[in-house]
């Protein structure tokens, strides 16, 4: 027998799970922690639309149509936000904080600053695509409501959505 094969063996009967994909949208896959950082994120990040409030479905539902949007707006340069905005609503987020807070935030969403700028880009990239294809003013709440539920109908059928129910360990280990 060969000596390495008892410790890779070792090895790889201690692993564990440390994510899980939660939906495919169109081959984007949203994960369990993205879904868990949208639940922390939309608490203080509502974004610029009513689309990232807590409030406008679950965290689950919000980046599967946010998936869905992005997918629509990506051969358009117009909804792609510049390292300027970015930077903008990362300090509006910050100054939403306790002094200090910031690198507990990060902390607790699991993120360095460069990876919460490429969710506050994917997040901006959402809401300059509704603010161009909704008319309703957001203000409206349940009109704009309306109207976005509408359209992310449309733009839904376009798409190949696939929930991924997380596995029961007692009836498929």
């Amino acid at each position: 027998m060969l000596p390495w094969i008892l410790p890779i063996t070792l090895i790889s009967a201690s692993a564990e799970i440390i994510d899980r994909v939660v939906a495919d949208v169109s081959g984007q896959l949203i994960l369990t922690s993205d879904v868990q950082l949208e639940g922390l994120l939309s608490e203080i990040d509502p974004g610029a639309t009513p689309f990232w409030h807590p409030r406008w479905h679950t965290p689950i539902e919000r980046l599967i149509d946010a998936a869905i949007v992005r997918k629509a707006a990506a051969d358009v340069g117009l909804y792609d936000p510049d390292r300027e905005a970015v930077q903008a609503r990362i300090r509006a987020i910050r100054a939403r904080l306790d002094p200090g807070a910031w690198g507990e935030l990060l902390v607790r969403l699991g993120l360095d600053e460069d990876q919460l700028e490429v969710v506050v880009r994917r997040r901006l990239t959402v809401d300059r695509y509704l603010q161009r294809n909704l008319l309703t003013n957001p203000a409206d709440l349940p009109a704009w409501q309306d109207e976005a539920e509408q359209h992310l109908s449309t733009l839904r059928r376009r798409v190949r959505i696939r929930r991924i129910a997380p596995r029961d360990p007692e009836t498929n280990p």
